[in-house]
């Protein structure tokens, strides 16, 4: 039942509450601010410490700037700025503090000032399996593969893969043209030949794109990058290819595997291969499925330690080539520029960067 004096009493509770309505909604937008800002203050210090960590772990000056740099030109005017570049014998991280000072506005109201925003991210380097070329055992052939490590067969037997026939067609068991960083687009007999004896090299080993490296989970259709290159069909370069192996083979040791030991089926490898000899090589095990010919680019899924046994001409543009399985796991049977581990001081290579925190 309503009194005469119930319009007075809820302008009373009206009175009482709204201000402390106002004061939260005023507090929300504050701290909304608040958040907003933090955001923008951890994707600076990401960003500087990912910049940082590039340069690791060769050149911790460069390092430091690098984050220095990224986190100003992420952050604002005013923004303090703290790098910690790792100092021990291995330097494989970079850490960026940082502060901001943020007014509140509503908050003044109850003698709040200014708010003290505090984030840190930490980037680090870790080592990816892959292949340099340094040495001269990598060549520019693959063999497919679809299965990675598991494929083609037990190490220390000899298969053989076909290359080409009457149809040109790839598929399981062949071996072909890999087009690795650097190469020329022409891929004459000549320059082939010579690429295949001599073995490929990076162009340039400080670049990731310029080496190789792979992925046991790559699939057909990627694009093109450090594990995904395309094939080429020339038939100029793949005679090249069979000439450079033939060269290898005739330069190389006559006895397998007494000169070039071979790691137990069973186990881990109690032995490494000779890695002075030519017929010692480092070949990208690829996922060929759906190549018939055109240039498509195809993933690395492994790298693979051979000795070359033969290489025979069964055809016009057909040619067998017969290898025996050394080692296919990340440690490369130990051959020079193989599947190392390449973050290494002092060596230029493959290294990856993560955002530790």
């Amino acid at each position: 039942m309503k009194t005469k004096y119930s319009k007075g009493q809820t302008a009373v509770i009206i009175a009482l509450v709204l201000p402390v309505i106002v004061g939260a909604v005023a507090l929300g937008a504050d701290f909304a601010v608040m958040y907003f800002n933090w955001l923008q203050l951890q994707k600076a210090a990401d960003s500087g410490a990912l910049a940082g960590a590039g340069y690791l772990p060769n050149d911790t000056t460069d390092a430091n700037t690098a984050a220095t740099s990224y986190a100003q030109m992420n952050g604002r005017t005013g923004d303090t700025i703290n790098v910690t570049v790792d100092g021990s014998s291995f330097p494989s991280w970079v850490e960026v503090r940082m502060s901001r000072q943020v007014p509140y506005f509503f908050g003044r109201v109850l003698g709040l000032t200014n708010a003290t925003l505090n984030v840190t991210a930490r980037a680090g380097i870790t080592s990816v399996s892959g292949s340099n070329g340094q040495g001269g055992h990598t060549l520019p052939i693959w063999i497919d593969c679809p299965t990675g490590q598991s494929c083609p067969g037990t190490l220390g037997t000899t298969i053989s893969l076909n290359l080409g026939g009457s149809s040109g067609s790839y598929g399981a068991g062949n071996w072909g043209i890999l087009q690795l960083p650097g190469m020329s687009n022409s891929n004459g007999k000549p320059y082939m030949e010579n690429l295949t004896k001599t073995g490929w090299v990076s162009p340039d080993p400080t670049n990731p794109l310029d080496n190789i490296t792979y992925n046991p989970d790559g699939q057909p259709g990627c694009t093109v990058s450090s594990w995904c290159m395309p094939v080429n069909t020339g038939n100029a370069a793949l005679q090249g290819a069979v000439a450079g192996i033939q060269d290898r083979i005739t330069q190389g040791s006559a006895n397998y595997p007494s000169d070039n030991p071979v790691p137990p089926s069973v186990g881990p490898p109690t032995t490494t291969p000779n890695a002075n000899d030519p017929r010692v090589v480092i070949i990208p095990v690829v996922n060929a499925t759906g190549v018939t010919g055109a240039s498509t680019p195809v993933p690395i899924l492994n790298l693979a330690t051979v000795f070359l046994d033969s290489v025979s001409q069964t055809g016009p543009q057909s040619w067998v080539l017969n290898l025996t399985f050394v080692q296919v796991d990340p440690n490369g049977g130990g051959v020079p520029g193989g599947t190392t581990q390449t973050c290494v001081q002092g060596v230029a290579g493959v290294c990856t960067v993560v955002l530790e925190q």
